[in-house]
């Protein structure tokens, strides 16, 4: 009925017709007098913006540092929160965070620093960095040894030496200091490994096979990241407390139990698929415990496993096909 009247009304005044059919219509002709306020001094700054924030063009061959509303995420990514647009927004509550994945759910760069001041985590490369082609091909992943000096696979020796021979575990900590510009230059590369990078982003002329591929390639590094139950814990702590701090309530995340979780001080996962699930429901009851913790209401697990499995791997967990809230 809506469109139809729509429609009659577009002969008279298409603006307005517009407006009638837009899905959030009925919503935005019911808000108190407050919020047509509000909506209307965001929607002033947004405009003012898009005019004067965004629109900054460029002499010829300066492309690169042109800039407007709506251009790439990659590209307007550091400039996001130096704008009035963002302060409004950081400051809102969210409400529910609806779908996330458990691989995502911190910055690596954090997950980077927990690997590094964790005592027994130890990394294994596909082959030596020493050059720039073998750093863009080199695959890493992260494990924990319990006894370094009783593990004949494990050796003192820098990931960037010729020498380095794959698959040969070094401590994380070592390979850190080791990597020429230390930490810090370290934590970069790793982001390489499991971060699709601005530069990938703008090779559209590799077409998007090629950025899947390298999507793809970040799994198996990122999801290595956070099989040691010490990690995970302090991963899931740090996370609570970024959640709240955006404003956010209520977490759907999305995850599986196929890659299992290793116990602390051991050095093999834990047969039970749901080990890592009393692990995050003894972390989320310690948190809700805290005064901040009380802004949490809950985490809803979504069971969200690889497509390829087999129906035995799948039924190892008790809670396979459950929707489970942990509160």
């Amino acid at each position: 009925m809506r469109t139809l009247i729509a429609t009659y009304i577009s002969r008279i005044d298409p603006h307005l017709a517009v407006k009638l059919i837009q899905t959030d219509h009925d919503f935005r002709s019911t808000l108190s007098p407050v919020a047509q306020q509000a909506e209307a001094i965001v929607g002033a700054i947004r405009q003012y913006e898009i005019e004067n924030f965004w629109r900054k063009p460029a002499g010829i061959e300066l492309e690169d540092n042109e800039r407007f509303a709506g251009e790439m995420f990659a590209n307007a990514k550091p400039l996001i929160p130096s704008t009035k647009l963002w302060q409004i927004v950081s400051r809102m509550p969210k409400g529910a965070l609806l779908h996330v994945h458990s691989s995502a759910i911190l910055q690596f760069e954090t997950i980077f620093n927990i690997l590094l001041d964790t005592d027994g985590i130890v990394l294994t490369s596909s082959q030596d960095v020493s050059t720039e082609l073998g750093a863009e091909n080199a695959t890493i992943a992260f494990t924990h040894v319990t006894n370094l000096a009783a593990d004949s696979k494990v050796a003192n020796v820098s990931i960037e030496s010729p020498y380095y021979e794959p698959g040969t575990k070094v401590p994380a900590v070592y390979a850190a200091e080791s990597f020429s510009g230390g930490r810090p230059a370290f934590i970069q590369f790793l982001m390489s490994k499991v971060a699709v990078t601005r530069e990938d982003v703008l090779r559209h002329d590799l077409g998007v096979d090629e950025i899947w591929r390298k999507f793809q390639s970040c799994f198996d590094p990122a999801g290595s990241t956070m099989t040691y139950e010490p990690v995970i814990r302090k991963t899931y702590q740090s996370v609570f407390n970024a959640w709240v701090d955006d404003g956010i309530t209520w977490v759907e995340l999305r995850s599986g139990g196929s890659a299992k979780l290793v116990p602390e001080g051991k050095d093999t996962p834990d047969p039970d698929l749901d080990f890592w699930i009393r692990v995050l429901l003894d972390e989320l009851h310690k948190f809700q415990a805290t005064e901040k913790g009380k802004n949490l209401w809950g985490v809803r697990i979504i069971w969200a496993d690889y497509r390829g499995l087999s129906p035995t791997n799948l039924m190892g967990s008790k809670s396979w096909a459950l929707l489970l809230i942990l509160t």
